[in-house]
């Protein structure tokens, strides 16, 4: 006798499963997580990897200084709170739990990175389709720049989940989620604050977004808005009150914001910046030591000072062609042997000539390929983006970024990464949508490809060093 049979799904039913299937947010199936799971395991496999290969690999430049800040923590010396306390605290954290050396923190970046594939399905999860989020996901795990980034002893290994973390939680705040998401949100932007300042000016935007853009009420708006800024400001302020009582100065979170804004804009070569900058910084510590300044930390951000005002004072007197004076400066330096060599040549160890070949195969076999790839579809992707409501905030805090990279100076390929998501966020919805199929998308897509390449060239050895990982740049 046979069983009966459930009937066939009618068209409702078909219509209601294919919206399911293709609209944000929703319950979330168990095919989804397995993927998921797949795709993080193999991700933080990969990184792991590649953190015990890079045994014996020497720390340098702010790998050095992050170390000694560290160092500085787990010995109970205050640090001089040149830059924020994030980063080093975390180092230290693992060095604490796993003993000293590069070892253990490298692993704590490299779980860093699997957690940052999983918020950025959720966060994707709230703009897109399911399958666009998990498209999003596997991109993010086997990027190859994402791949080697923990690696290195860099902030923005930690400051890219706190970022993705606050932007997506304030999405949720602006929408579905409860008030707790708003709160989630301003701790995230505070951590992320203290582990890169340049993101305190990015908080009164997310908030704005909510104010403006949230589907609640008026008053629940601004009351979320608020919640998420006073959140932030609760995180922060007891580091600039540490500060005032250690240094008897205002210092927010850290006091080298000068230093590359007067070096992607003063005019001359780069070797001839960094000379002028390291001269005048002598110059101006020395200014402040005769005005009666004795702090060391106090006369070093008095120089941060002079050294801001210059640059202001640079790009005001390079008007009005400044910008187009930095991307014709900047552009063509790819095509110089010399910078050529100088990307390809690194730190890890192993002889000269193998070093170089190495550096030649995974950069015009990998990271190249992989990088033209992310800033053509991507910003294809990005004409595809619904704007509406909190899903503007991933792009809002694109253009906050360019306009960064435009202004200051990103001299390497780690100052991407902050924004690099948002193209591979874009770099998803081309996969899983296609090109656009009007002619004003594709226009939209064309000034999106421009304004992606646009920040390349203003790197200061440009399209390489922003492709390449950091040992393949590096200096002798």
């Amino acid at each position: 006798m046979a069983l009966p049979q459930s009937p066939a799904p009618g068209p409702p039913a078909a219509a209601a499963r294919a919206t399911t299937e293709t609209r944000p947010g929703g319950a979330v199936t168990r095919r989804e997580l397995r993927i998921l799971a797949l795709v993080v395991a193999l991700g933080l496999a990969l990184r792991l990897a590649l953190v015990a290969a890079a045994h014996g690999v020497e720390l340098y430049g702010d790998q050095a200084v992050y170390a000694a800040e560290a160092a500085q923590i787990l010995a109970g010396v205050p640090t001089d709170a040149y830059r924020g306390p994030g980063y080093p605290a975390f180092l230290a954290a693992w060095q604490w739990l796993f003993g000293e050396g590069p070892g253990a923190p490298r692993v704590g970046n490299a779980l860093a990175g699997g957690l940052a594939i999983v918020v950025f399905w959720a966060l994707l999860r709230e703009l897109f389709a399911p399958r666009a989020a998990l498209i999003g996901a596997g991109l993010l795990a086997f990027y190859p720049r994402a791949l080697f980034m923990p690696v290195y002893l860099f902030a923005e290994n930690t400051y890219c989940l706190l970022l993705m973390s606050g932007i997506w939680m304030a999405i949720r705040a602006a929408g579905r989620g409860r008030r707790a998401a708003a709160l989630a949100a301003g701790l995230a932007f505070g951590l992320g604050i203290l582990t890169r300042e340049m993101l305190v000016y990015f908080v009164p935007v997310a908030a704005g977004v909510l104010l403006l853009f949230g589907e609640h009420a008026r008053r629940e708006r601004a009351l979320r808005a608020a919640l998420l800024v006073a959140t932030a400001a609760a995180v922060v302020l007891p580091w600039t009150i540490r500060n005032h009582r250690v240094h008897d100065a205002f210092v927010l979170v850290g006091y080298s914001d000068g230093i590359p804004l007067f070096e992607g804009n003063y005019p001359a070569p780069p070797p001839a910046v960094l000379e002028k900058r390291f001269a005048l910084t002598r110059q101006y510590t020395e200014e402040a030591r005769l005005a009666g300044i004795e702090d060391p930390v106090r006369q070093r951000k008095f120089a941060n000072d002079r050294l801001r005002e210059d640059a202001w004072r640079a790009i005001r007197e390079r008007q009005p062609g400044w910008i187009l004076e930095k991307l014709a400066w900047n552009g063509p330096r790819i095509f110089r042997p010399n910078v050529l060599r100088e990307v390809l040549l690194g730190k890890w160890p192993m002889p000269p000539e193998r070093q170089e070949s190495l550096a030649r195969v995974l950069l015009f076999g990998l990271f190249l390929p992989a990088h033209v790839l992310l800033l053509s579809l991507g910003a294809v992707g990005l004409a595809h983006w619904r704007l509406a409501g909190a899903a503007v905030l991933p792009l809002l805090h694109l253009g906050y970024s360019v306009a960064i990279h435009l202004i200051a100076n990103a001299a390497h390929f780690r100052f991407e990464a902050p924004y690099e998501w948002v193209l591979l966020a874009g770099v998803a919805l081309t996969l899983d949508r296609g090109l656009p199929r009007t002619r004003s998308r594709r226009l939209v897509a064309l000034l999106l490809l421009v304004l992606a390449i646009a920040p390349q060239l203003t790197l200061r050895d440009a399209w390489l060093s922003g492709i390449a990982p950091y040992w393949l740049q590096s200096r002798p």
